[in-house]
């Protein structure tokens, strides 16, 4: 199999266990119920009345309707916003994977300059975790919410390569780059977050994630790197929104995912670099 089909699977198969052991699954069966139930009952009170006996019955059918709006409402909604929790859920795990595939590409580059050589991780500020974590803010993007205040230089040149790309292709750039790039970019290099863990095997059958603490860290060859992201996910359905938030004073509700694979700083020993080759076009000198 394809390596790199491998690695969709996996992370994929990760998201969809997470949703089906937690209980987003459970809300949105009940929602997607609640919200049949209305409209069969909608359907019923439409048909029910004969016209016989429409004005006894006109008061009670208008009553009933205007009792079942308000949760047709609400399961609609509830419905919208758990749907987008596990979408979001999906992009979060895969911001995982493209942090932890940029995490074993990038621990093997030499950043003596900034106190990490080869192989070396320098925690919680360096510079190669940066890297690492800008690698799953982009990857969230889809997902991200909106920050007003958004003028910075990353953003800057991630709405000017949007644009260009666009122009490249002789087409004009859409509003959105314009109107929701920066800002979403804002949002999710400000709600995002990375973990770096080694694994630590108790048993055959069960392995242990230890976070790593500050310092420098070293990762041999081949070693496994493990990455959790933390992304404090967008609630942007109104009204039901609480029902999902972590508090009542912050829209966004805490979503984690991790990803491992191993390290791929091997040193590679070549063979002795050859001698420059003789220029038999020349008159070889005899010695005397």
């Amino acid at each position: 199999m394809d390596p790199s089909i491998q690695h969709v699977e996996s992370w994929l198969q990760n998201a969809i266990e997470h949703l089906i052991s937690g209980p987003l699954v459970w809300i949105f069966a009940v929602c997607l119920l609640g919200v049949g139930l209305c409209f069969w009952l909608l359907y019923r009170f439409a048909n029910a009345t004969k016209p016989i006996e429409l004005e006894s019955e006109q008061g009670s059918a208008t009553l009933e309707f205007v009792l079942i709006i308000p949760m047709l409402l609400f399961c609609t909604l509830t419905l919208a916003q758990t749907t987008l929790v596990m979408g979001g859920n999906v992009f979060v795990h895969y911001a995982a994977f493209a942090a932890t595939r940029s995490a074993i590409t990038t621990l093997p580059m030499d950043y003596t300059q900034t106190g990490e050589p080869r192989n070396y991780l320098l925690l919680p500020d360096g510079q190669k975790k940066e890297r690492v974590r800008q690698a799953a803010v982009f990857a969230l993007l889809p997902v991200a919410g909106k920050i007003l205040d958004s003028t910075t230089s990353d953003s800057t040149l991630l709405v000017e390569g949007f644009k260009s790309y666009y122009r490249e292709l002789d087409q004009e750039p859409p509003i959105w780059i314009d109107n929701f790039l920066a800002q979403r970019l804002a949002y999710a290099n400000t709600y995002t977050d990375i973990i770096f863990s080694r694994v630590v095997t108790e048993s055959e059958d069960d392995l242990l994630w230890l976070p790593m603490e500050a310092g420098i860290h070293q990762f041999g060859p081949r070693e496994p790197v493990t990455v959790q992201v933390e992304h404090q996910l967008n609630l942007a359905v109104p009204y039901v929104w609480p029902l999902f938030a972590d508090s009542t004073a912050a829209k966004h509700t805490l979503v984690k995912a991790f990803y491992t694979l191993n390290n791929e700083g091997v040193d590679t020993e070549l063979p002795p670099s050859p001698r420059q080759p003789l220029d038999f076009s020349q008159p070889m000198l005899r010695s005397n």
